[in-house]
């Protein structure tokens, strides 16, 4: 036997000499009571009459509750307590005669084990967890002796190098010991969580038996149902959800609402019908979806109840590893200020701003080829909420731009959704006018060009402040609302993440084109006109008796309909063009209208111009073409109109050219760079023809000019005998036919002579002419 064997025996002998000798002198205490104690076995305190554990001091040390014996070492007379209430950490020192004494007098009982909240055997474990046991059992290994470890005050000196051997922190090297010691040295335990996870007692579930939360005022007052009893099928759904926000999906669901909002499309609506298979090309699915009634479905603040629940402080982790907190409130929360409190009645004040959106496209005629963000233009009323209009456009922000993009929304909606495709539509937006006041910014309308503007439609232009959205708070929010699905749904859309942002990866996914776009926002915005509650709007008390509700659309047209309205509708649509469109140059000639200054030509027709002397062939000594101005939109070359003598003649794209109707000025040049790609190899086909053809051609003259100067020479022939020459090769050209009784004689077909065939005007003789 070993030294230190032998004094483990002898500690142990001297141990169990002094546990008897304070047994007799005791005298009535139970012999299981006084039997020397043991690694692993649990020391649980007293309780009051009222069931309170009263805490109780050991040699000096204070145990606050129940606890585990995990460590006893006998040559310094100490035994290790580790609370079992808590979570594994530091156990305290105590001496074990003084222990045994508090047994002894019944301070603390001793017991054999107790329930753990967790029991766990290799079994259990899965191939990953056996992996974590083996790493984290090295690290036991690599402390070896736990007697030195206890003596060597916890490992102090030594625990800094075994948490850098292994990759760990001294705080995880620490978790990993006490949860080992606290299964009773057991490995399959360091297969699962550590910390907290050990001692967590899971709670009975409770039995519900009707919706919790609080009742809504649509439940109070109105007594409609609103809220929804979970069943397993709705927790079903919320893990269903929770994994859709985490799983490397093409889903980007950037938020715990965006990803609830997404359950609810999926999970909780039912189809209605199937369309006719001819409107799938125009809807875009043959079906048609209702969402569930409200008390059918579950609310959004029981998922995120629940989400807080199953997950606690992981919640956090979970949200932030798809956008921050401090990201998703910078970007959703939108912008509030306090410059339309002075407002009460609709065109008051309009406000109007542009934004780069965050959607990267691919060309209409080439889906190969990106041709990056388009800047989005809104209109929308202070008051109301109302989205008048949009115009989106590849070009870059400037008065022009700007002066376009209020021509739309101002303009008729019916030749405005025409020129963009989308003509049933038309019914859903049919209010326009101009206001007294536009908000607008500095950047495109603090000028002189912008003067004319205001001066000439009678609007007056209020300038928001330097870097101040406060000052547009409405217009602001609508580019949230108008974002709508896209960044949930689209990988072409903007990342959040830093690194994406670096390697571009929302233009490696683009895959919507213009039209897609322009007809996404506009479903969104004739969803949000219609359908969208706003709580935060105060009706007056004649719009709720007239049964007016808080949505945009009802609001407005209530509005006009009652007079209060400060919309202007005694313009044209003239009027605008003058205003706001830019103008150009025209030139009239006999096959048509010039545009000029654009990049590629473009021709254009006017039944009032060809009716008029200006397109007839000019008389001697005057100019070819006549020149005039015109207003045109440069992102619809549909219309121009042309002035000619204090009249306004409307011109429209001649039909060669009608492949530029709905086009903007990127996507005709697009489209032209497109037609040039189809004829590049065409243009070196024809090269290659063309050559081909000339040297073809100089082959044959060179050899029959080498046969000429073989067989005649340079002698020359009289006139008499070249027509004798070509009666005869003429006799002989035509190869002899099988006549039929319906066939017409071959010498009264073609004789040779002109007055034998078809009629004509024209003559040739069988002589020279003089």
């Amino acid at each position: 036997m070993s030294d230190a064997s032998m004094s483990d025996a002898s500690m142990s002998d001297a141990s169990m000499s002094n546990s008897m000798m304070v047994t007799q002198s005791a005298g009535a205490l139970p012999m299981e009571v006084c039997a020397p104690i043991n690694k692993f076995e649990v020391i649980k305190l007293t309780e009051d009459d009222y069931g309170d554990v009263e805490p109780v001091v050991i040699g000096g040390t204070e145990i606050l509750a129940d606890s585990l014996i995990v460590h006893i070492d006998l040559v310094r007379g100490a035994a290790f307590l580790m609370n079992i209430r808590t979570k594994p950490k530091k156990p305290k020192e105590v001496a074990i005669t003084d222990l045994v004494e508090a047994i002894q007098r019944k301070e603390v009982i001793k017991v054999s084990s107790f329930k753990r909240s967790r029991t766990v055997h290799l079994d259990d474990l899965s191939e990953k967890e056996l992996q974590l046991a083996s790493k984290r059992f090295a690290v036991i290994k690599t402390i070896g002796d736990l007697d030195e470890f206890f003596a060597n005050n916890y490992g102090k000196g030594t625990i800094v190098g075994v948490a850098k051997k292994h990759g760990y922190s001294k705080q995880q090297v620490y978790k990993i010991i006490w949860t080992y010691l606290f299964n009773e040295c057991c490995y399959a335990s360091l297969g699962k969580g550590l910390g907290e996870s050990v001692t967590r007692v899971r709670k009975k579930e409770r039995n519900v038996t009707k919706p919790l939360g609080r009742k809504s005022d649509i439940e109070k007052l109105l007594g409609e149902p609103t809220r929804k009893m979970l069943t397993p099928e709705d927790f079903e759904n919320f893990r269903w959800a929770v994994k859709q926000l985490t799983s490397n999906t093409k889903l980007r669901l950037r938020s715990f609402f965006a990803t609830y909002e997404h359950m609810i499309n999926k999970r909780y609506s039912y189809l209605t019908g199937v369309y006719d298979n001819s409107l799938v090309a125009d809807t875009g699915s043959n079906s048609d979806n209702e969402s569930f009634e409200e008390h059918l479905k579950p609310s959004y603040g029981q998922f995120y109840y629940w989400l807080t629940k199953e997950y606690g402080p992981k919640k956090t982790a979970l949200r932030n590893a798809q956008m921050t907190n401090a990201e998703c409130n910078n970007n959703f929360n939108g912008h509030h200020g306090h410059a339309f409190t002075n407002l009460i009645n609709v065109g008051q004040r309009l406000e109007f701003d542009e934004t780069p959106f965050d959607e990267e496209l691919v060309s209409s005629f080439d889906v190969t080829k990106r041709v990056g963000k388009i800047t989005l233009y809104v209109l929308r009323c202070a008051v109301t909420r109302y989205i008048f209009s949009f115009h989106v456009t590849f070009g870059a922000p400037s008065v022009e731009q700007a002066a376009t993009a209020l021509y739309q929304c101002f303009r008729s909606k019916a030749d405005w959704l025409e020129s963009l495709g989308l003509p049933e539509y038309i019914d859903e937006w049919k209010h326009t006018g101009l206001p007294e006041a536009l908000a607008v910014d500095n950047a495109e309308f603090n000028n002189t060009k912008s003067e004319y503007i205001a001066k000439t439609l009678g609007i007056r232009l209020d300038f928001s402040k330097s870097g101040q959205g406060k000052d547009k708070p409405f217009v602001e929010s609508a580019f949230k609302t108008l974002v709508g699905n896209l960044p949930n749904l689209s990988r072409g859309h903007k990342s959040e993440s830093p690194s994406e942002q670096r390697s571009n990866t929302a233009r490696r996914y683009a895959s919507l084109i213009r039209q897609e776009l322009v007809k996404i926002l506009m479903e969104t915005i004739i969803h949000h006109n219609n359908f969208h509650i706003n709580k935060h709007i105060q009706l007056p008390r004649e719009a709720i008796d007239d049964g007016v509700s808080r949505i945009p659309k009802d609001l407005f047209r209530w509005s006009v309909e009652n007079s209060k309205s400060c919309l202007r509708t005694n313009y044209t649509d003239e009027d605008l063009r003058k205003s706001l469109l830019p103008r150009g140059d025209v030139t009239v000639h006999k096959k048509g209208i010039r545009l000029l200054g654009m990049e590629h030509e473009v021709w254009f027709s006017s039944n009032e111009i060809r009716l008029s002397e200006y397109q007839h062939r000019p008389a001697k000594g005057r100019s070819k073409s006549s020149k005039f101005q015109c207003s045109y939109d440069p992102d619809d070359l549909s219309k121009i109109w042309i002035y000619v003598e204090n009249k306004v003649f409307e011109a429209v794209l001649d039909k060669k050219y009608e492949r530029y109707i709905g086009l903007n000025r990127a996507e005709r040049a697009a489209l032209n760079l497109k037609q040039l790609e189809n004829e590049h190899e065409a243009r070196q086909a024809h090269a290659n023809s063309k050559a081909r053809l000339f040297h073809s051609t100089q082959n044959t003259v060179l050899k029959a000019e080498k046969r000429r100067k073989a067989n005649q020479g340079n002698s020359t022939t009289n006139k008499s005998e070249v027509t004798e020459n070509r009666k005869f090769d003429h006799s002989h050209d035509v190869s002899p036919m099988h006549a039929t009784d319906s066939d017409v004689p071959l010498s009264n077909q073609d004789s040779g002579h002109n007055k034998n065939n078809n009629t004509t005007t024209k003559h040739t003789s069988w002589k020279d002419e003089e």
